[in-house]
C-alpha cells in the first residue's frame, strides 16, 4: 500500500520498459506515462468534493541548457508554476527580518501539473499556513519543458538530462524568484516526493548557501546500488503490506503460488495462448521475452497499487477505489484459482472504472512514448536500482539482478554505460545524510520506506518521521476525513519544524 511517492521516491518509486531485463531491474516510475496530458484527459476524479489546488500563475524560464560546460550557450524553456495569493514578506522586528518562506517544489521525473495537482498540503495548507510563495519547477525533459523540443528524446540529446543539471536547474530559478518578488532575506525549503524527495534533500546537501532546510518525503535515498540496503527491500515493503491484511499472511501465500502457477502454465503447450486468453491481453504471448514481459507488467500492478494505497478513492496513478490492497486481499481469500487471483488484483488496479475495456494493455508504459523515454535513460547512467525478487521473502517470482546484462542492455538502447556508483559518490549514500534542517518522511505502507533516512538526529535538524498506516507521500496530498490520524499528526509535525526553522533561519539571514 504505496503511494508519495514515490514514487514516490514513491514513489519512488515503477518501472522502466527498456527491454524486459530493464523492465524488471530498473526503477519502476510510472509518473511520466501517468503525467502525460494526452493519457490524462478521460481521467476519472473519484472524489468530486476534493478542493481544488491554489490557482498558479505560469512563468517560462530560460533556463540554461549545460551548466557544466563553459563552450556550451544553448537555452531552453522551463515551465515554472507560481502561487503567490498568500504569500506576504512583510518583515517582523524590522525592515531586514522575513519569516514567510518560498517553498520550492522540486519537479520529478513528469508533467509538473500532475504533481501541482497532488500536492495540496504544499499548495493548499503550507501556503496559506505559512504565507509561503510556493514555486513547482518542472524536471528538464519532463512534461513540456524539452531541451529540444520533439528531438529531446534521442540518444545524442539525452546528453543533458542527469539529476545535477536538474539541481542546477533549480539552483538558478530560486534566485530569480527571489529577486523578483524582493526577497532575498527569505527562508528557502525545498521539497517533494518519491525521486523529487531526493532532489529536495539533494538540493540542501549540495546548495546550503541557497537551500535552507528540505521537507523531502518518501525519498528513496538509499535505493541506489552501494548503499548496503538488501537489493529486495521493495517488494519485501509490498509484499509486508499484503500479508498484513490478514494475521496469517494468506493475501501474500496465494499471489505468491499464482505467480509460481502461471510459470508453469507457460511452460506447458499451448500455455503461452491460455494465459494471453485467460487474461484477455490485448497483445498476445508468443515468447518467453513476452511472457518476461507479461509477469514484470503483473507484479508493476500490485506494486503500484501498494504505493497508491490511500485511505479514500483516488486517481493517483489509476483510478481506484479506498483501501485497494485491502479489497483485493478480501477478494483474493475467497479464491482458489490462480488466474482467477492474479486476475482480481489486476481488475482492481489497471481496470477499476473499466478503462481498460474489452482488453488489458501491457504497453501502457510505452504507449506514445517510444523507447527512449528519458527515465530510462536516467536508470541508464547515474540511478542503478538493483532490485531483486526471489519469490521466497517477497510475493512475486525469481528475477536476480544482473549488473553485467543491465549494462548491456543500456549500451544496447542508448549507447551509454551505468556507473553503478555514481549517486553514492555524488551524494553519499549513508542513513547519516551529512546535512541539516530536512525532514524526511516516510509511510509504513510503502515499500519504499525501507530505503528511505529513517534516522533522527537532532543535533542536525535531522527529522524522521515514520507514519503507520501511510502510503507513497501520502503526507503531501491534501488533508481528507479519512487520513489515518498518524498522517494529521505528521503534517502538523512537518509544520510546526518548517515555521519553527523559517522564524531562526529568517532572524538568521537578518543578521547577514
Amino acid at each position: 500500500m504505496k503511494g508519495y511517492f514515490i514514487f514516490i521516491f514513491i514513489i519512488i518509486y515503477l518501472i522502466v520498459i527498456v527491454k524486459s531485463t530493464i523492465i524488471k531491474h530498473g526503477f519502476n516510475s510510472p509518473y511520466p506515462y501517468y503525467s502525460n496530458i494526452k493519457n490524462r484527459i478521460n481521467k476519472v476524479k473519484l472524489n468530486l468534493d476534493d478542493p481544488e489546488p491554489t490557482p498558479y500563475k505560469l512563468l517560462w524560464f530560460n533556463q540554461t541548457l549545460d551548466h557544466f560546460n563553459f563552450e556550451t550557450n544553448g537555452y531552453f524553456n522551463q515551465r515554472v508554476l507560481i502561487i503567490d495569493q498568500y504569500f506576504n514578506q512583510t518583515k517582523s522586528n524590522n525592515d531586514q527580518v522575513c519569516t514567510k518562506p518560498l517553498i520550492f517544489f522540486c519537479g520529478n521525473e513528469g508533467d509538473v501539473t500532475f504533481f501541482y495537482e497532488n500536492s495540496l498540503f504544499i499548495t493548499n495548507t503550507l501556503t496559506q499556513e505559512m504565507n509561503a510563495l510556493v514555486i513547482f519547477a518542472e524536471h528538464r525533459y519532463y512534461g513540456e519543458s524539452l531541451p529540444f523540443g520533439n528531438q529531446s528524446y534521442t540518444n545524442e540529446n539525452f546528453q543533458y538530462l542527469s539529476s545535477e543539471q536538474a539541481l542546477a536547474d533549480y539552483s538558478k530559478i530560486i534566485p530569480s524568484i527571489l529577486k523578483q518578488y524582493n526577497a532575498l532575506n527569505c527562508p528557502v525549503f525545498t521539497t517533494s516526493g518519491s525521486y523529487g524527495g531526493d532532489l529536495a534533500a539533494w538540493m540542501r546537501l549540495k546548495y546550503p548557501f541557497i537551500v535552507d532546510g528540505a521537507l523531502a518525503s518518501s525519498a528513496p535515498l538509499l535505493s541506489y546500488m552501494g548503499t548496503g540496503v538488501p537489493y529486495d527491500v521493495f517488494p519485501v515493503g509490498v509484499t509486508n503490506d499484503f500479508s498484513e491484511t490478514t494475521k496469517d499472511g494468506s493475501c501474500s501465500n496465494k499471489i505468491r503460488n499464482a505467480f509460481k502457477d502461471l510459470e508453469t502454465i507457460a511452460k506447458v503447450d499451448n500455455g503461452y495462448n491460455e494465459i494471453s486468453t485467460s487474461f484477455k491481453l490485448c497483445t498476445p504471448i508468443y515468447s518467453n521475452d513476452d511472457f518476461q514481459s507479461f509477469l514484470s507488467w503483473v507484479e508493476s500492478g500490485f506494486n503500484y497499487m501498494s504505493m497508491a494505497d490511500y485511505p479514500y478513492p483516488a486517481s493517483f496513478l489509476e483510478p481506484m477505489m479506498g483501501n485497494p490492497v485491502n479489497v483485493t486481499c478480501n477478494l483474493i481469500n475467497q479464491l482458489d484459482n490462480s488466474i482467477d487471483i492474479i486476475m482480481s488484483g489486476l481488475q482492481i488496479y489497471y481496470n477499476y472504472t473499466g478503462q481498460m475495456r474489452e482488453c488489458f494493455n501491457t504497453n501502457v508504459f510505452i504507449e506514445d512514448q517510444g523507447m527512449l523515454i528519458p527515465w530510462g535513460y536516467q536508470s541508464c547512467t547515474e540511478f542503478v536500482f538493483p532490485f531483486t525478487t526471489t519469490g521466497v521473502k517477497d510475493m512475486f517470482y525469481y528475477s536476480p539482478f544482473n549488473l553485467t546484462e543491465y549494462i548491456e542492455n543500456c549500451q544496447e538502447e542508448y549507447n551509454v554505460t551505468p556507473d553503478p556508483n555514481w549517486i553514492t559518490s555524488v551524494y553519499g549514500g549513508t542513513s547519516n545524510f551529512p546535512s541539516s534542517n530536512i525532514i524526511f518522511s516516510n509511510g509504513v505502507l510503502d515499500g519504499w520506506h525501507g530505503a528511505g533516512i529513517n534516522v533522527t538526529d537532532y543535533s542536525k535538524n535531522i527529522i524522521a518521521i515514520l507514519i503507520p498506516g501511510a502510503a507513497h507521500h501520502l503526507d503531501l496530498r491534501g488533508p481528507n476525513p479519512l487520513d489515518p490520524q498518524s498522517v494529521t499528526d505528521a503534517r502538523l509535525l512537518e509544520l510546526k519544524y518548517l515555521t519553527e526553522w523559517s522564524e531562526e533561519i529568517g532572524k538568521f539571514k537578518s543578521l547577514k
